[in-house]
């Protein structure tokens, strides 16, 4: 794999070591919300490195259960990218009493002359939505703690990496490049499915498209519903979406053209 040029030197600081032999340009991303939920223990620790951690909040559980040291979770053929940890102030998501899902630095103070993305990225949500700040971050995780998430839905087994509760990034997915695409690791609720039917319901032309096939990886009545009554829809709001070769409009067709398609993935 050759990385683009703007990973180049720093890719495997941020990119774990696992690798997934079927595709080496793919990654998969765990979700600020899909890191709360699996989670057993949420805290902010300070790291020394000659002596145990000291914890210096604590949002979900209790830190006294967690069992040193920690261990990465288990290998299973893919690659996870997350940005290399470097300061002593981290905030990490623990499931059960020593599996390390994920840290993220925070605390970071040093001002930066030419920031780029990755420098400045916190994380992401399951909507695809990069996180650049810490204030964000701490944000999206106490929201989650408060959310009612409702129950879990079976994935469509048809669809690639729904098993491993996997959604592909959006098109205009900031990390996205000519040689890298990710996967989003969301999970897959209720909450997550009524967002997407609503999208459906209000949105333009283009985001009823994105609702579409975010619904059909749900193996629910529902998103099936939803997906059919697309197939019928008598108007449209269109959308005006720009490519390098100029404006293209989405319309009604193209809505309905997504839907009847994506029925013939469901289950």
């Amino acid at each position: 794999m050759k990385p683009t040029t703007w990973l180049c030197g720093i890719w495997m600081l941020f990119v774990n070591t696992t690798g997934a032999f079927a595709d080496l340009n793919q990654y998969r991303l765990r979700t600020i919300e899909w890191l709360v939920d699996n989670s057993d223990t949420i805290g902010v620790f300070q790291v020394d490195e000659t002596k145990p951690p000291a914890v210096l909040h604590t949002f979900k559980g209790d830190a006294a259960n967690i069992e040193y040291p920690l261990a990465p979770p288990k290998f299973d053929g893919y690659l996870y990218f997350s940005r290399m940890v470097e300061g002593p102030i981290r905030l990490r998501f623990i499931r059960g009493t020593s599996e390390l899902l994920e840290e993220i630095e925070i605390g970071r103070r040093s001002p930066i002359d030419f920031p780029t993305l990755l420098d400045v990225y916190y994380g992401v949500t399951q909507y695809g939505n990069v996180v650049l700040s810490e204030r964000v971050l701490l944000e999206t995780l106490s929201g989650r703690l408060r959310a009612k998430t409702g129950p879990t839905i079976d994935p469509n087994p048809r669809v690639a990496h729904a098993r491993k509760s996997g959604v592909v990034a959006h098109s205009d997915f900031p990390l996205e490049s000519g040689g890298e695409t990710f996967v989003l690791i969301v999970p897959f609720t209720t909450e997550r499915r009524d967002y997407f039917i609503k999208m459906l319901k209000d949105g333009p032309a283009a985001e009823k498209i994105r609702a579409i096939r975010e619904l059909r990886i749900f193996d629910d009545p529902l998103s099936r519903q939803a997906i059919t009554e697309a197939t019928r829809l008598d108007s449209v709001k269109s959308s005006s979406v720009f490519t390098q070769e100029g404006r293209v409009e989405i319309g009604r067709e193209d809505v309905i053209r997504e839907a009847t398609a994506a029925l013939k993935w469901l289950p």
